[in-house]
């Protein structure tokens, strides 16, 4: 019988049919509505390794995947060492986003409260070793079926205490679910000083739709994402989403599904640091759209691009920080 059965999952599957998947727009192949018989086929010849499967079949069942110490310490504490003296004594290499506003320059005393370096992954190797741990490269090529690509990152010392949001909204690629965030843990995770929470089981809440007949809300009004922001609270009052907080140690790995409803606690210890980054990813035949998208290096294991930084203007790295 065991033979029998290994014979059929083994079997290459069926074309992907128009409806398969749980949104209108598609997915990974971790979204369509066959995904648990596909990882028991995958797993069954060996295509995915057992702890893998574990860790993406709660990815799909739950919206995020955890993987406890996948980034080493010695490299966490390499990219904090960096990070602080960048604050500290200014970085001219770095930029920094504040109040809707990007691409400032890092000069030395910056306060980092409310503020998240974006795009540090193309001029930092700590930020990138940090990013191509061999357990999240190994992940996202599971649920890829791609050669993942780093599409952007943020780096945080403190809570950001953004709401409770969706990435398809504002990280635009030209297939809206295929990606997926890692948020990674650069110092144990404390009580009150904005930690990461999220919504279980919000990834399969249905499309919202925005004016312009996408997922994301690009050339609409702060009025309709106001609106789509009020929707998510509401849905998930309605369908009683249980919200969880990652009180993560060092090195701790969060991967979510693209439409896994996250954002922040408030700050309640003003005191406390919360380091972290957090890189974008998505499968290599899919593309951010912004500039230079298609502009990709190497680094070892880890394939990147950025939309800051011109890769072909290494005497000016960053001639469009402004």
């Amino acid at each position: 019988m065991l033979t029998r059965l290994k014979r059929l999952f083994t079997r290459t599957p069926p074309p992907v049919a128009l409806g398969a998947y749980h949104s209108n727009f598609g997915g990974l192949w971790i979204d369509r509505k066959n995904a648990s018989l596909e990882l028991t086929r995958r797993a069954l010849i060996e295509e995915v390794l057992p702890i893998t499967r574990q860790a993406v079949a709660h990815f799909m069942s739950k919206g995020y995947a955890i993987l406890p110490r996948a980034v080493p310490e010695a490299v966490a504490n390499d990219l904090t060492e960096v990070i602080t003296a960048a604050y500290a004594e200014g970085d001219s290499r770095l930029r920094y986003h504040t109040d809707g506003a990007e691409h400032h320059l890092l000069e030395a005393g910056t306060d980092p409260k409310g503020k998240s370096l974006v795009e540090a992954h193309a001029v930092l190797p700590e930020v990138r070793r940090a990013l191509s741990a061999p357990a999240i490269l190994e992940f996202l090529s599971t649920i890829f079926d791609e050669t993942p690509v780093l599409t952007q990152s943020l780096i945080f010392q403190t809570g950001s205490e953004q709401g409770f949001h969706q990435d398809p909204a504002f990280v635009v690629y030209d297939k809206p679910l295929s990606m997926a965030a890692c948020w990674v843990a650069l110092e144990d995770i404390k009580v009150g000083s904005g930690e990461l929470r999220y919504l279980v089981n919000s990834h399969r809440l249905p499309d919202y739709v925005f004016s312009n007949g996408r997922r994301d809300s690009h050339g609409t009004s702060p009025a309709e994402v106001e609106s789509f922001l009020a929707w998510l609270i509401t849905q998930a009052q309605q369908r009683g989403f249980k919200q969880e907080t990652f009180l993560a140690k060092k090195g701790d790995v969060l991967i979510w599904h693209a439409d896994l409803v996250h954002g922040d606690c408030q700050v309640t210890d003003h005191e406390a640091t919360r380091r972290s980054l957090v890189g974008h990813f998505c499968p290599a035949s899919v593309y951010p759209q912004y500039e230079g998208a298609k502009n990709r290096r190497q680094d070892g294991d880890l394939t990147y691009s950025n939309y800051i930084y011109n890769f072909n203007n290494p005497a000016d790295p960053s001639n469009r920080a402004r």
